[in-house]
Parts: structure tokens; sequence; C-alpha cells
């Protein structure tokens, strides 16, 4: 592990929905920006315990499900919030 990477404390990524509809093959096409479809393999990257928060203002039911898996992040322990905008 470099020595910048021993560093990370905590990680914020905004915007996850891009995840599932941009960085993962839909629809036999490739993905727009594969970079957001490795965001699983940046969590091998940090040091163990490293807390992750994943944010979205457009999260539904099925993007949710797919960034949970995709990202390996445990239901169990997943806390989410739902805040309504109205």
């Amino acid at each position: 592990m470099s020595r910048f990477a021993k560093l990370i404390s905590r990680v914020h990524i905004d915007e996850v929905h891009f995840h599932s509809i941009a960085g993962l093959p839909r629809y036999s096409l490739p993905p727009f920006r594969p970079a957001w479809g490795v965001l699983n393999e940046l969590g091998l990257r940090f040091p163990k315990g490293t807390p992750v928060q994943a944010l979205s203002g457009t999260l539904p039911p099925h993007i949710k499900a797919a960034v949970i898996e995709h990202l390996n992040f445990n239901p169990s322990t997943f806390p989410s919030l739902k805040l309504s905008t109205n």
C-alpha cells in the first residue's frame, strides 16, 4: 500500500447513482464512463476498515440495490437516509 493510501481515513462518493447508469454495460452497449464501474476495486487500495459513504439525490430502489451489491456494502450494516424534498 502506498504512503498516500495509508493517509486516507474516509471516502465520500457523490452522485453514486452514476455507478450503475454510466459505469456498467447496459443494453449491450459498453459503459459510458468505465471508471464509475470499477469503484469496488478502488476500495481495495484503502486501509482496512476505511469508512465509505455513498451519496446521491437520485437513488431508486433498483439502482440502490446495484450500488450496494457492486460496491460490496453489507446491507445489514448499511444505514440509509431518505429525506423528502417536499
